[in-house]
């Protein structure tokens, strides 16, 4: 499994591959007023307009640092409708690295509530995180970005 690895804070995280579409730099944003914390705007990418989640924002409390590092993580949300997509702003989107899916090890944590991530394991002697795009979201904040059909 190829992982795009990035940061939450100070913490070491990863996505895979096969859900990301595409990496961008961090453009401005459509903001749209009311919206649940952590979604940050909306990205007009490919014709389309994709929801954003800052995930220092949603986890942290903390918009994520404006840095030349920061990108916006293009993945597919197979929760939402077919053909949905979401952003996802994110620090230090820098490295990929090559784990075997079978490395991770569950946490033995599960927060009452989204965000949640998957299990971890160690890379380059550090400890990387596995973000899942459909546990990301609660099913109200779900509602909310995806309440019209999306186009495949």
């Amino acid at each position: 499994m190829l992982l795009m690895l990035f940061n939450i804070g100070d913490d070491r995280f990863g996505i895979d591959a096969q859900d990301l579409l595409e990496v961008l730099p961090a453009v401005p944003l459509q903001t749209v007023h009311g919206m649940p914390a952590g979604v940050v705007g909306l990205l007009s990418w490919r014709a389309a307009l994709v929801p954003v989640i800052d995930l220092d924002l949603l986890t942290l409390g903390q918009p994520c640092p404006a840095r030349l590092s920061t990108r916006i993580l293009v993945v597919r949300y197979r929760p939402g409708p077919p053909g949905a997509r979401i952003g996802l702003r994110v620090q230090r989107a820098d490295d990929t690295a090559t784990v075997n899916p079978a490395d991770f090890l569950e946490t033995g944590l599960t927060p009452p509530a989204p965000p949640r991530f998957g299990g971890v394991l160690s890379h380059a002697h550090q400890p990387v995180q596995q973000v899942l795009p459909e546990q990301l979201l609660s099913d109200a904040v779900r509602a909310s970005l995806f309440s019209q059909t999306m186009p495949t």
